[in-house]
């Protein structure tokens, strides 16, 4: 494993983080070939005699992981994106909903009232006043 060119200054931090013991990180590498990877980062440093004589690195492919994560991300966007719309629809139905109510209420009261003056109107007959 290679550090990537725009990454050599993240070495020094890890050297630091060496010294003051156990560390972990999250980063890329480059493979021999030269495509770039993904890589969990874990190191401590060994000590002998309380001297430290070296490190110990552990790097751990992650691009599978790296890959589900950003796969996730995208789904949660859209996801996000249908939610916005969702509740939109639902304001302009809601919206439609009550003036369609207050329309059919309207006229509701128009037939009743007509009803009403129909059934005064014609109490001597009693088939219109049934109907």
């Amino acid at each position: 494993m290679f550090t990537p060119e725009d990454l050599k200054d993240q070495t020094n931090w890890i050297k630091q983080q060496l010294g003051e013991g156990h560390m972990e990180c999250r980063t890329k590498r480059s493979r021999m070939h030269g495509s770039e990877v993904d890589v969990s980062l874990s190191g401590a440093p060994v000590s002998l005699n309380e001297n430290i004589i070296g490190y110990v690195l552990v790097f751990q492919n992650i691009s599978e992981i790296v890959v589900a994560n950003e796969e996730l991300r995208r789904m949660i966007d859209e996801q996000n994106v249908l939610l916005g719309k969702t509740s939109l629809l639902n304001e302009k139905l809601s919206v439609t909903g009550g003036l369609t109510r207050h329309d059919v209420r309207n006229k509701l009261t128009a037939l009743t009232g007509n009803a009403y003056i129909a059934k005064k109107r014609s109490a001597e007959n009693p088939d219109v006043v049934n109907y």
